[in-house]
């Protein structure tokens, strides 16, 4: 069956405050979110030093295809660990190479896809799913980068930019992109690249600002039920999956019909169960003991 959506986005393991590291990462989380609301593909992969048996459990019992998740034996996996305290600090990041990605792909076939999430992962690597999409036309694509790709990888950035609908951005990424702090520089964008449809400005506690192209702005409320939550690892992940799911399952509407305060927050709400579910140090296998659990209704 052909996936509504499909993530491609990084497969990492994490560290938060010197727990055990897991192997999951952005696209796990985003896919993870997509999932509870529609079939679901995640495109990744990770090296031979880790055991990948508790995450293609994940992905069956969340009904995730995960016929593209690739392990390369002779690779190590990227690892990073973080720490919480009034910021994110990270404390230890062990990267690995992406040129040869592509050549290692076992028969890198052409796929379809209603919706296209290039969740949190290197740029090699979303040119690399980009380059064997079919009909991108009839595809809606996301993008959510990083501020340190935006920083070392601006060019790649770059190419894959005007290939996409919608954008996620933090207010540093903002500044990255546009060289000036201003939601006006938002605006700004929309001139560079012809299809881009909608601007998502993610402003952590403080929710987020939505910026479509015909000038209407959208600003929600983050949604954050649990007091004294250290691990905030995954949410972002959670929102864009969350988001690229209602998408996809009202892909014949117009995107001014899909986007509103409602499915805004509908996102924000599943990013806030999401840190009490996911993430380094809550385990992201209690995800699949509590399936469902992001898309209760959040009472306020």
């Amino acid at each position: 069956m052909t996936p509504k959506v499909t993530v491609a986005g990084a497969i990492n393991l994490e560290s938060v405050d010197g727990s055990p590291a897991e192997l999951v990462g952005g696209g796990v989380y985003a896919a993870c979110a997509s999932a509870g609301i529609a079939k679901t593909k995640l495109i990744g992969s990770f090296g031979g030093d880790v055991s990948g048996s508790a995450l293609f459990e994940l992905m069956s019992q969340m009904d995730i295809d995960a016929s593209e998740i690739f392990t390369f034996k002779s690779h190590r996996t990227f690892k990073w660990s973080i720490h919480y305290s009034s910021d994110r600090q990270e404390v230890l990041s062990e990267t690995r190479e992406y040129g040869d990605y592509e050549s290692m792909i076992p028969d890198p076939a052409p796929f379809s896809t209603s919706v296209l999430l290039l969740a949190s992962g290197h740029p090699f690597h979303h040119q690399a799913v980009l380059d064997r999409l079919m009909k991108e036309e009839e595809t809606f694509i996301m993008l959510d980068t990083k501020a340190v790709h935006l920083l070392k990888r601006s060019a790649d950035v770059q190419r894959i930019l005007p290939h996409c609908h919608v954008v996620f951005l933090n207010e540093e990424e903002l500044v990255t992109l546009m060289d000036v702090f201003h939601f006006q520089s938002a605006d700004q964008i929309f001139g560079s690249f012809v299809k881009l449809q909608m601007i998502i400005i993610k402003q952590g506690d403080r929710g987020g600002t939505a910026i479509l192209r015909q000038g209407k702005r959208l600003n929600y409320k983050a949604a954050i039920p649990y007091a004294g939550v250290k691990d905030y690892t995954g949410a972002g992940d959670f929102f864009a999956g969350t988001l690229a799911a209602m998408i996809a399952n009202r892909a014949r509407s117009s995107l001014s019909d899909i986007i509103s305060v409602d499915t805004l927050k509908q996102s924000a709400e599943a990013a806030a169960r999401s840190i009490g579910y996911v993430g380094a140090a809550k385990c992201v296998q209690l995800l699949n003991s509590k399936k469902g659990v992001c898309y209760e209704k959040i009472e306020n």
